[in-house]
């Protein structure tokens, strides 16, 4: 009815303009050429605002001290997570099938939904009210190379999304799990990148189980439920008033702050750096090794780890400082024992009351480790690997990683200046590496589909402008051992790193072997 009233219109006054006379014409000049121009500016100011798009999203909450921090470091560039899926299935997999999948993603899970907005001079954590999903297809793109890149990209925290997507196809016969090659021929990368303000790792491997989930369902033809959520995006007010607690006891307890500070203040450089001094990059940033260790000697190293009363957690910290000390003296650094400082990343919600299998969000804290390694380490490996356990065992068991985040506020308080000095002014490296074990993420992501299997798992964060040059990720899936060295390429060269892991597999698989 609309369109052909509009015809009747248009034909009424093309009826009247063909009776006009030419001075009548000659009148109707200026009107139209203000009309133009009218319609111009219109269509100008249309196109300004395609250039500056309106914010869609509405506020939640002042953004916490995590956010804030985890904002101001991605602007510079660091501190952002990413993950690399290998994907094997069935059947080809589309770009269509990936981004409707990353969809109900968005949908289905809260954090992936925020963007922070400054709002009267406050940072707001706000929700994105309408869908916008940073996916791409990259058809030759190299995988470790654009795995790379996603830890070195900022995001538009105003407008969001907080993560990005990327699928890279890998050749026929590159699955890592040989059994599953003939039923599911068709292997893919897969790589996801976060602000780090919005999601941990146990969050992200949470959402990474999800979207294999989803992608399974989605080739089986199964309706997705999209107000089902995955868990609720918890702030940071459960671990405010734990630290509140922590600092009270402190205040009462003079002699352990005086303890704790000067523990803190001890700043050794990394053993690495002195051993190999930077050579630096012209643009440096965070590169990656990734390693993976087979089934067969997984599971041998497991079995060793639980007969000698240690870990894999603190046997690999003990692996990692003894190779750092063998490169050290092939470099000339001769001592009888090496002190070496850790940072061991731990998962805040250990401390919180009741059930937290529902909390997503960003609720990670450190612990700070101080180890000595004597030059004839292999000689006494299981002792090592036993008193690196011990000690942080009673650590954890004793909330010291609440004590050292209450020594560190009072050291470097939460303000934003002092967040800014941080990254603009880099702090001195007092750390020899950090480590993060999500142990076996199979109780939280199996990687089994009838369609589509995830294969292999990889984890990192960006490095730079950080107390460490290097990180240290690792955790078993399906059985196998899986790790990612992340270096700031600033500060250490490619072929110390690659040497360094080499090193560390060869000695983990003597040890799997019964050789040490």
């Amino acid at each position: 009815p609309a369109w052909d009233t509009s015809v009747k219109v248009m034909q009424t006054w093309f009826q009247q303009f063909i009776l006009l006379t030419p001075i009548q014409l000659l009148a109707l000049i200026p009107a139209l050429v203000c009309g133009a121009l009218a319609y111009s500016s219109k269509r100008k100011s249309n196109d300004d605002n395609e250039e500056s798009p309106q914010i869609l999203s509405r506020p939640l909450q002042v953004a916490g001290v995590g956010e804030r921090f985890f904002e101001i470091a991605q602007r510079h560039q660091t501190l952002i997570t990413a993950y690399w899926l290998t994907l094997a299935s069935a059947k080809p997999i589309s770009e269509g099938l990936v981004r409707q999948a990353l969809e109900h993603l968005y949908r289905k899970v809260p954090p992936l939904r925020k963007c922070l907005r400054l709002i009267d001079g406050l940072l707001w954590e706000c929700e994105m009210t309408t869908e916008n999903i940073d996916f791409m297809l990259m058809e030759d793109a190299n995988p470790k190379q654009v795995f790379e890149q996603l830890l070195s990209e900022s995001f538009n925290s105003e407008l969001g999304p907080l993560w990005r997507a990327r699928l890279i196809p890998s050749e026929a016969g590159s699955c890592p799990i040989p059994e599953l090659q003939e039923k599911y021929p068709h292997n893919y990368n897969l790589l996801l990148s976060n602000h780090h303000g919005i999601a941990d790792g146990t969050s992200n491997i949470k959402m990474c189980n999800l979207l294999n989930q989803i992608l399974n369902d989605l080739v089986a033809g199964h309706t997705i439920n999209d107000e089902e959520q995955l868990g609720e995006h918890v702030d940071e007010t459960q671990g405010l008033q734990i630290l509140n607690t922590i600092r009270k006891k402190l205040s009462e307890n003079p002699e352990r702050v005086k303890f704790l500070l000067d523990d803190e203040g001890i700043e050794v450089p990394p053993l690495i750096i002195i051993a190999y001094p930077p050579k630096g990059e012209k643009h440096p940033h965070t590169k990656c090794i990734p390693h993976e260790m087979d089934k067969e000697t997984t599971q041998k190293l497991l079995k060793r780890c639980k007969q000698e009363g240690a870990t894999l957690h603190s046997l690999f910290t003990a692996a990692i400082d003894g190779t750092l000390v063998d490169m050290a003296l092939e470099a000339g650094v001769h001592e009888n024992e090496y002190r070496l400082t850790i940072n061991h990343f731990v998962n805040l919600r250990r401390y919180y009351q009741g059930d937290t299998s529902h909390i997503l969000g960003c609720h990670v804290c450190v612990q700070k480790q101080n180890t000595m390694t004597p030059n004839k380490w292999r000689e006494c490996i299981w002792n090592l690997a036993r008193e690196i356990k011990q000690d942080l065992h009673s650590k954890l068991d004793n909330q010291g990683p609440l004590e050292a985040e209450v020594i560190r506020q009072m050291l470097m308080p939460n303000d934003e200046k002092a967040m800014l000095n941080i990254f603009e002014k880099p702090l001195p490296h007092t750390r020899d590496y950090q480590i993060s074990n999500m142990g076996d993420l199979t109780r939280m992501f199996s990687g089994e589909g009838e369609h589509i299997q995830v294969v292999r798992q990889v984890r990192a964060t960006t490095i730079q402008h950080y107390l460490e040059p290097q990180s240290h990720f690792l955790h078993t899936f399906r059985g196998k051992l899986m790790y990612c060295l992340n270096y700031d390429s600033n500060y250490l060269s490619e072929d110390v790193m690659v040497k360094l892991v080499n090193k560390l597999f060869i000695t983990l698989k003597q040890i799997a072997e019964g050789e040490i």
